[in-house]
């Protein structure tokens, strides 16, 4: 059974056009060909299944998005870790104890970048979790 769409392919097909050249895609540009399709691999697993290469054909990205879209999007895991974190299970947890996870744990952030995420969430010094992820999955 296919993994991904003839809609998602083409979709795939059209980012890797603007973001690639001569069938292929820079390793740079992988990511944003992923999100076209809803997809939002990690840098880790896009650098792992390069394994040093700088760029990756259109049939080898095709195989990175499936295996991404397999292993599904995250979003249960990341609201499941906020709840964790929600100790009076009120829905949001303290904007300065997400800055220090997403700067310290797993795929570490820039001071910049957290900025960026936690702002417009940030409601006097506490984040509603459920509405970023949902930004974030949007």
């Amino acid at each position: 059974m296919d993994v991904l769409t003839e809609t998602e392919i083409a979709r795939a097909r059209d980012a890797a056009a603007i973001y690639g050249a001569n069938g292929s895609i820079p390793a740079a540009n992988i990511a944003r060909v992923a999100r076209s399709v809803g997809l939002s691999p990690t840098q880790a697993e896009i650098n792992a299944y390069l394994k040093g290469a700088q760029q990756i054909s259109f049939p080898d990205l095709i195989e990175l998005v499936g295996e991404s879209k397999r292993r599904g999007n995250g979003r249960e895991e990341i609201l499941t870790a906020f709840k964790s974190l929600d100790a009076t299970n009120t829905g949001d947890i303290e904007a300065d104890t997400l800055r220090y996870y997403l700067k310290n744990m797993g795929e570490k952030l820039s001071d910049p970048e957290i900025d960026a995420l936690i702002k417009p969430f940030d409601k006097g010094g506490r984040v509603r979790y459920e509405e970023l992820v949902k930004a974030l999955f949007a």
